[in-house]
């Protein structure tokens, strides 16, 4: 009966290795708007809204699972009330994350570390815009008043708490 169980949970309870998948942590962008949650990507059947509750500062959180046509697969909860959110599709635009605050966070030309690579110098404490995902890392467009940079961001300096810079 253990092995049966323990056969269980190694089939059925390991996180899914679907190559296409996301599986990195987002943020809601800093909106005061209530953003829409479809049940699919093409805008038809609304299934709820988030929005980050700035009174009671519980921000939304979530795991982004893929991006197609604008749109982010999300699913999260509110960080302080831990009011779920259900899985569903969110415009892109709303969706982002920090950066670790770092004096230099790498960002490179592929989602891997072996591809080239430049740095943001000192970034600012703002919300990246993020392009696209694949396996933890974020394609990202990071702009401040000193830099511009466009690339692939690993998730050791991706920061998705709105509450502290996570360094």
């Amino acid at each position: 009966m253990k092995s049966m169980f323990l056969a269980y949970l190694l089939t059925f309870l390991q996180p899914t290795t679907d190559t296409n998948c996301c599986n990195a942590n987002v943020v809601l962008s800093q909106t005061q708007e209530a953003v829409t949650v479809y049940r699919d990507c093409n805008r038809n059947d609304s299934i709820g809204f988030i929005m980050n509750d700035t009174l009671r500062e519980d921000y939304f959180v979530g795991t982004i699972y893929q991006i197609k046509d604008g749109f982010a697969k999300v699913e999260g909860e509110y960080a302080i009330s831990q009011e779920s959110i259900p899985k569903g599709w969110v415009e892109l635009r709303y969706i982002s994350i920090y950066l670790v605050m770092d004096s230099q966070v790498p960002i490179y030309d592929n989602h891997n570390t072996n591809s080239g690579k430049t740095f943001i110098d000192f970034p600012e404490w703002y919300p990246v815009e993020i392009l696209d995902c694949f396996q933890g890392w974020l394609y990202v467009n990071y702009r401040d008043n000193k830099q511009q940079k466009t690339g692939w961001l690993p998730p050791e300096f991706q920061c998705a708490n709105p509450y502290t810079t996570c360094n």
